[in-house]
């Protein structure tokens, strides 16, 4: 693992056309404590990412493959999912009730916020899609 990507190890499941579906398995911070014997809070998980590729036809049903995103995206993706939308409602709430002083309207309002925010991340998703790429290599 380079210092500025974050790796992780699959397993191909499916190919169609430049399309690999691949397995991952995702693991709770918990299920690296030493311990989890004790609490039995681990969690593991599998899930398939698609991950759309030019060099699809170079790989094949059950490899073993590394699967390379960089830092920097992981730290854009939470401002979108997280720090956005946050901002977006305490923004409307806020300001809608320094004007109005109702409670309700002023939830309201900032739910709507919220709403607008999520929708406008929607019709950006084409952008989103070409940006937040991983790379996929065969491991040696």
């Amino acid at each position: 693992m380079e210092n500025n990507n974050l790796c992780n190890q699959g397993k191909i499941k499916n190919i169609q056309g430049n399309t690999l579906f691949i397995e991952i398995t995702v693991s709770s911070a918990c299920s690296k404590c030493h311990g989890k014997s004790f609490c039995s809070m681990s969690e593991h998980r599998n899930e398939i990412l698609n991950i759309t590729t030019p060099s699809a036809s170079q790989f094949s049903i059950g490899e073993e493959v590394n699967i390379t995103m960089k830092i920097s995206l992981g730290t854009k993706a939470v401002l979108f999912a997280y720090v956005g939308p946050l901002v977006a409602l305490c923004l409307g709430l806020f300001l809608s009730y320094s004007i109005t002083h109702n409670e309700l309207l002023s939830t309201a309002i900032g739910f709507g916020c919220l709403t607008i925010y999520f929708l406008i991340l929607r019709g950006f998703r084409d952008k989103f899609k070409r940006e937040f790429t991983m790379e996929v290599t065969k491991i040696d």
